[in-house]
């Protein structure tokens, strides 16, 4: 699992990155119009750092010789539910507010965070 969670790590990392950056210098300028525009780019902030706090988790539990089988758990399910919840709170960033297409989306947010929540228990389990 090793090879495979670092690669899972560094892209999770990599675009934990790029997102953070979007988030600090063009989101603003991108929704300058959008009357909720201190709410999303907080919403995208917490998202880049979910993310990447995650990413982290994931690189560190790829060192333990313990991460194989369902040891490995922990670390899939950090990454589906890292990649549920921001996704689901960048993506609704630049919807309209009352859409259903944007609850819709947002919707994704609590099954991510409730996956993250598991993996941390599967670490504590496996």
């Amino acid at each position: 699992m090793s090879v495979s969670a670092r690669i899972l790590a560094s892209v999770l990392g990599a675009t934990g990155v790029m997102s953070a950056a979007y988030g600090a210098h063009g989101l603003r300028g991108a929704l300058a119009k959008d009357p909720e525009v201190d709410k999303k780019v907080a919403n995208w902030s917490t998202a880049s750092h979910i993310q990447l706090m995650h990413a982290v988790a994931i690189l560190a539990l790829s060192t333990s010789p313990k991460a194989v089988g369902w040891g490995a758990l922990p670390a899939y399910l950090w990454a589906a539910g890292s990649t549920g919840f921001a996704g689901a709170l960048y993506g609704t960033a630049f919807l309209k507010a009352g859409t259903t297409t944007r609850r819709t989306v947002a919707s994704v947010a609590p099954f991510g965070g409730m996956l993250m929540i598991a993996g941390w228990v599967a670490l504590a389990i496996v």
